[in-house]
C-alpha cells in the first residue's frame, strides 16, 4: 500500500482534517451551482474555462509552492537531518516530498478535473479526443510543475549551500516556466483549428503531433522524478554512479536530434539544416552535450575536498570509488566529445563543410575548457562567496562587455569574432585557434596557482 510510506501519513495527517475534507468540494461545487443561477446559456462552457483556470490556480500555482517548500521548510526548521538518519528510504521521501506535500492541492484538482472532463463534453460540438487531450494536459503539466520545483529546491542542498540560500519563491518560478511551456504549447495544439492539424516529422517520420507531446511531457516528467529519487539517495550518503546521467544526457541528444529536419518545428526556427543540411542531428547532439557541461557546473558541488579525494581514489587506482566522486561535468565533457568527433566524421562525405565543422567543434570544445577553468577558480577557494555568482560576472565581461567594447571600435565581428565567441572559418584555418589556445593555458595556469595554494592551506 502507498500509505505504509511514513513520509505520505505524515502529510496526510498534517494537510487533512474533517473540516479540511469538506470544504475543498464544498466551495467547488458551490461555484458551480452559482455559475448554473447566474448564467441561462452556454453553462457548460463557462464550467468547463472556470475549472480549467480553477486547477491552474490550485494545482500549479498553489501545489507547486507546496512542492518547492517541501524540503525547504524542512532545512530551515532544521528536521531534515532527522529525516535523513531515520529508516525511511530514498524512494519513500521521492514520493513521500512529490506527492504527500501536495496531497490536498491534488483533493481539489482531481475534483476539478473530472468536472472539467465531463462539461467539456457537454459543449457544442466537443470532440471527445480533444477533451480527452486538454485533460492529459492538464494532468501532466501539473505534475510535472511540481516534480520540477521540488527537483530545483533540491540542487542547493547538493551544493550545500546554507540554509539562507535555499529560496521558495524561485524553485516555484522554475517550476512555473519548465511546466508552463507545456501547459501553453499544449493550450495552443488543443484549439480546434490546430488540433486538426496532428502531424509533425521527427527523424523525418511523420508522426502524431499530439501523442509526441504527450509523450514527451511524460519522459520528462519520469526523467525529473528520477533525478528527484538520485539527489534523495546522495542526501542520504548513498553512492550514485555517472551512468544514468549519461544516459539521460544521451537520451537529450538523440531526441533533440531528431528535431533537426529542416520540416521540423524547431528545425524550421533554428535552421541548422540550412547551415549543414546533411548533418544537423550531429550539430544538435553536439550542442546538447556543451549545454550539460554547462548545467553541470552550476547544479553541483566543484570544491576542493571532492577533487583531492578524487584524486586520491584516481593515483590508488580505487576505480569504484572514482566513479562514485567524478563530477558529472566531466562525464558530459567526454559525450560532447564524442559527439563532437561523430559530428566531424559524418561531415567527411560533405567536403566543402569538413574543414569548418572540425574548426567549429575544436573550437567550441576550447571555450568550454577555458569556462571551466574560471568556474573551479572561483569554486575551489574555500572562503569566497557567491563563487558561481562571480564567476558568471567575469563570464559575462569575456562574452559580452570586451568584446562590445572591441566591436564599438569599428571592428567586424567577422575579423575577430573567433577572439571571443566560438565559431567556424571558411577554408578550416586552425591558426584562427591560436588566441583562444592562449586563453584557455592562461586560465589553466591561474586555477593551477591557486588548486596549490588552497591545497598547501589545507595540508597546513
Amino acid at each position: 500500500m502507498m500509505f505504509r510510506n511514513s513520509e505520505l501519513q505524515k502529510c496526510y495527517w498534517q494537510s487533512f482534517s474533517l473540516q479540511r475534507f469538506i470544504a475543498m468540494p464544498l466551495v467547488i461545487m458551490a461555484i458551480v451551482v452559482l455559475i448554473l443561477l447566474a448564467i441561462e446559456s452556454n453553462r457548460a462552457e463557462v464550467i468547463s474555462a472556470v475549472s480549467y483556470q480553477g486547477f491552474y490556480i490550485i494545482v500549479f500555482l498553489w501545489g507547486g509552492y507546496q512542492a518547492a517548500n517541501a524540503l525547504v521548510q524542512e532545512v530551515k526548521e532544521n528536521t531534515w537531518d532527522n529525516q535523513r538518519l531515520s529508516l525511511v528510504s530514498p524512494w519513500d521521501l521521492t514520493v513521500g516530498k512529490l506527492f504527500g506535500s501536495t496531497m490536498y492541492t491534488w483533493y481539489g484538482g482531481v475534483i476539478l478535473l473530472a468536472i472539467y472532463f465531463f462539461s467539456a463534453l457537454q459543449v457544442k460540438d466537443a470532440v471527445p479526443d480533444q477533451v480527452a487531450f486538454s485533460s492529459l494536459l492538464l494532468l501532466g503539466a501539473g505534475m510535472l510543475c511540481q516534480a520540477t520545483a521540488l527537483f530545483s529546491s533540491l540542487i542547493p542542498l547538493r551544493m550545500q549551500a546554507s540554509r539562507d540560500q535555499f529560496h521558495v519563491v524561485g524553485y516555484f518560478i522554475l517550476g512555473l516556466i519548465v511546466s508552463g511551456f507545456f501547459y501553453s504549447m499544449g493550450s495552443y495544439l488543443s484549439a480546434p483549428y490546430s488540433y486538426e492539424h496532428d502531424e509533425m516529422k521527427w527523424f523525418g517520420q511523420v508522426i502524431s503531433l499530439h501523442y509526441f507531446f504527450l509523450s514527451s511531457m511524460l519522459l520528462l516528467l519520469l526523467w525529473t522524478m528520477w533525478a528527484i529519487y538520485r539527489f534523495m539517495r546522495d542526501a542520504l550518503k548513498f553512492k550514485n554512479t555517472p551512468i544514468v546521467w549519461a544516459l539521460f544526457v544521451i537520451f537529450c541528444m538523440v531526441y533533440f536530434a531528431g528535431y533537426a529536419d529542416e520540416r521540423s518545428y524547431f528545425g524550421s526556427i533554428l535552421g541548422a539544416a540550412n547551415f549543414y543540411p546533411n548533418n544537423g542531428p550531429f550539430l544538435y547532439a553536439f550542442v546538447v552535450g556543451i549545454l550539460a557541461v554547462y548545467l553541470n557546473f552550476f547544479s553541483e558541488n566543484l570544491n576542493i575536498i571532492r577533487y583531492r579525494t578524487l584524486f586520491h581514489h584516481w593515483h590508488g587506482k580505487v576505480w569504484k570509488k572514482v566513479g562514485h566522486i567524478v563530477p558529472m561535468w566531466t562525464v558530459s565533457l567526454i559525450l560532447a566529445l564524442m559527439a563532437g568527433i561523430i559530428f566531424v566524421i559524418a561531415s567527411s562525405n560533405d567536403s566543402y563543410n569538413t574543414e569548418e565543422i572540425t574548426v567549429l567543434v575544436i573550437s567550441s570544445l576550447l571555450f568550454l575548457l577555458r569556462d571551466a577553468c574560471i568556474l573551479h577558480y572561483f569554486t575551489l577557494n574555500p572562503n569566497g562567496r557567491l563563487p558561481l555568482l562571480a564567476a558568471l560576472f567575469y563570464l559575462g565581461v569575456f562574452y559580452l562587455l570586451i568584446p562590445n567594447i572591441v566591436f564599438a571600435t569599428g571592428l567586424k565581428i567577422e575579423y575577430v569574432g573567433y577572439i571571443f565567441y566560438p565559431t567556424f572559418f571558411t577554408g578550416g584555418d586552425l591558426q584562427m585557434l591560436l588566441p583562444v589556445v592562449g586563453e584557455l593555458f592562461l586560465a589553466a595556469w591561474i586555477l593551477k596557482m591557486r588548486y596549490q595554494k588552497v591545497n598547501a592551506m589545507i595540508e597546513q
